[in-house]
């Protein structure tokens, strides 16, 4: 059967959002790290696959998120209204990822 929503997460190349954009109806990715350089590269490359939605998530909430972290790590994560939801131990944070290609 066709994949319906196929959800990448980090930095993948060209190749592999293609590959991606070929077997599901709808590819979402969640970019992070070093994405002002990844963007340059990869996004004029998958800009014609229609399927494909990039957010990128904010280095700083990341680093907000990632400086409470316990070694063992139980999440909860929700998307709603535009945003990114992560509960754990110590509460619920929010990140308001910035669409770099298609969904606002």
């Amino acid at each position: 059967g066709r994949v319906l929503h196929w959800i990448e997460v980090g930095l993948p190349d060209a190749e592999r959002l293609t590959w991606c954009s070929r077997r599901a109806e709808r590819v979402s990715l969640l970019a992070y790290g070093r994405v002002d350089i990844w963007e340059s590269k990869v996004l004029p490359a998958v800009a014609s696959l229609k399927n494909v939605h990039v957010a990128g998530l904010p280095q700083e909430a990341l680093a907000t998120v990632a400086a409470g972290l316990p070694r063992a790590i139980n999440w909860a994560v929700m998307i709603s209204d535009g945003s990114l939801f992560i509960t754990d131990e110590n509460g619920q944070h929010e990140i308001t990822p910035q669409w770099l290609l298609r969904e606002r």
